[in-house]
């Protein structure tokens, strides 16, 4: 009989062999690297092979280890209203319930997420998984179908999703490079006009709206294609970033800018907010969506 030691790695290795030292080993005994739960015989090759688990009793629980990119801010949950759809990583959209207070596996009173699913079945998750839930945010209006539990549609849909993703990263690199070589258009100084649209804001800007905007204005008066993310919280003023940026563009640069946005509502809200605040000003703003029509959605002001 042949026996043979697994250990998953060198120092688990020469941990055993100090382990094993005033063991008698059959003479044919030989250590190799490799892992597994538990201990086996082969009989017809008269082979044994013993884990390193099995003498330790340490065994290991091997699980797909989860992306570290993948988290969710605690004010995010804070933020969810019951009944809105969420998305768990592993099942999918579903429709959260709210927290309930209910024995763990281990007895121990514990709070837990509570999504509803497809065929009104119910998934709780404990608090200390919250990175694996997320807001569903979807390019439609409309509520989102639910997913049913342990079905493979979610799966697919995620696989194609990252699949997708990877080609428009893909994309995006290719196209930052043509940016990059190609140069932007280098917008002049403050004009007069833009200097009387900042002082016709009726707040005091915070320090972060004018960092940002003195970094963008630094970006557009630059040779160089602007490459710049505004990030910031609900209500701390990124859409009068955006209009400072979008008024310069025209009054400085003689451009036409386009203000993508994910819903009709936005985009009315958008709208309305750019009309009202350029309206001392020569510049033409006006709406496209599916409530409105080619002709006659534009204001001259």
């Amino acid at each position: 009989m042949t026996l043979y030691l697994l250990c998953a790695t060198e120092a688990e290795e020469g941990n055993l062999q100090k382990k094993l030292i005033d063991i008698k080993l059959p003479k044919k005994s030989h250590y190799t690297l490799g892992y597994l739960s538990a201990g086996l015989v082969i009989q017809d090759n008269q082979k044994m092979l013993l884990p390193y688990t099995e003498i330790t009793h340490r065994y290991k629980i091997r699980r797909q280890k989860m992306r570290s990119t993948y988290h969710t801010t605690p004010s995010e949950f804070q933020d969810l209203t019951i009944g809105e759809p969420v998305v768990h990583f592993n099942n999918g959209i579903g429709r959260y319930l709210g927290i309930e207070k209910r024995p763990n596996n281990m007895g121990v009173p514990s709070e837990f997420f509570l999504i509803e699913y497809a065929e009104n079945s119910k998934l709780y998750v404990p608090i200390n998984q919250a990175n694996l839930i997320s807001k569903y945010i979807g390019s439609g209006e409309e509520s989102p179908r639910l997913h049913t539990i342990g079905s493979t549609r979610w799966k697919k849909t995620r696989e194609t999703t990252e699949k997708a993703i990877l080609g428009y990263a893909h994309e995006l690199l290719q196209i930052h490079a043509h940016r990059t070589l190609s140069g932007g258009f280098a917008f002049s100084s403050d004009s007069e006009d833009m200097w009387l649209f900042e002082e016709e804001f009726p707040f005091i800007e915070t320090e972060d709206q004018l960092s940002a905007i003195a970094s963008i204005k630094v970006d557009m008066q630059s040779a160089k294609s602007m490459d710049r993310l505004i990030c910031g919280d609900v209500g701390y003023g990124k859409t009068e970033v955006a209009m400072r940026a979008a008024f310069k563009a025209v009054i400085d640069g003689h451009k036409q800018v386009a203000v993508l946005v994910p819903t009709t509502v936005l985009a009315m809200q958008h709208f309305e907010n750019f009309t009202d605040r350029m309206s001392n000003f020569p510049v033409n703003v006006g709406v496209l969506s599916r409530f409105f029509k080619r002709k006659g959605n534009a204001r001259n002001n």
